[in-house]
Formats: structure tokens, sequence, C-alpha cells
């Protein structure tokens, strides 16, 4: 009777720990933050020009520094949010009602923004590890876009 009580509390004690390390590293896991080896300016331009080069649409740039000063904010260092999207993707997805929620997550997104160290960052959400969570369509979907993403990329970070 007592090795089934240590049994299972070990169990016990082992699932806890296992949920605490996991939701630790989820958000490092969920998002990939890569330096660049180009200056600001460069590489908002490179990741433009990637992902026109990879079959994409860039559809907005928000400068969020400019908004911030203009909200009588101090000044972050410059900051940029690049919104891409791909039509054959996007339809491929949404043809199907039970998918649509996935819109939240749309458009695909690159922040690129300076540290106060001089570095040129850039950050994506996980696309590729995210698409494993959907399954299906999603999930083959996502998968080619992680791909794309990567040849965005492939000019741009260390």
């Amino acid at each position: 009777m007592k090795k089934v009580i240590y049994l299972i509390a070990g169990l016990l004690i082992g699932a806890i720990l296992m949920v605490t390390v996991i939701w630790n590293k989820m958000p490092g896991l969920m998002l990939l933050n890569m330096e660049s080896k180009h200056d600001f300016e460069t590489t908002v331009d490179k990741l433009v020009i990637g992902a026109f080069d990879t079959g994409w649409e860039v559809i907005n740039e928000v400068d969020i520094q400019d908004r911030l000063i203009l909200s009588d904010y101090g000044d972050i260092l410059r900051m940029r949010i690049i919104e891409i999207c791909h039509a054959d993707h996007s339809y491929t997805i949404f043809q199907d009602d039970e998918n649509k929620k996935v819109a939240a997550l749309m458009p695909c997104r690159f922040a690129v923004y300076e540290t106060h160290d001089g570095k040129v960052m850039v950050s994506k959400m996980n696309i590729g590890l995210m698409s494993k969570m959907f399954g299906g369509v999603i999930q083959q979907v996502m998968g080619t876009v992680a791909e794309e993403e990567k040849l965005m990329l492939k000019d741009v970070i260390k």
C-alpha cells in the first residue's frame, strides 16, 4: 500500500513539474526572436523583398515607434510590423468554416526592432510549431508557410 502511495505521489509531483516547465518554456517556443545581420532599414527592405520573391504580398507596414511618439509616449527606438498575406494559402484554409477561427492569427507578421545595445532583431510566431496543434489542412498550409518564412529570412538573420 505504501508503494502505491509513493508511486501516485511521484507521478503527481512529476506531472506538476512537467506542466511548470512547459508553461515557462512556451513563450520561448511560440515566438522566435532572431538577430539580423543588417541595419534596421536594410532588414525591413530584405524582408519585404523576400516576401515578394516567395509569392507573398506585403499588405501593411506599421511604424510602432512613430505611433507611440505621436501619442506622446517616449521613444522606444525603431520598430516596424510587416504584415504579409498569401491569398492561395488563405483561401485553402478559409474554404472550410471550421478553419476560419485561425483568422485571428493572420495575416503573418514580422516585427523588426532595434535594441538599446544596437542590435536589430526580427521576431515572429513559430508557425511551424503552431501548425502541429491544428492538424488537417491548417497544419499542411502552415507547414508550407513555415518553410516559406525560412526563405524570406535566409538573407536577413545571423
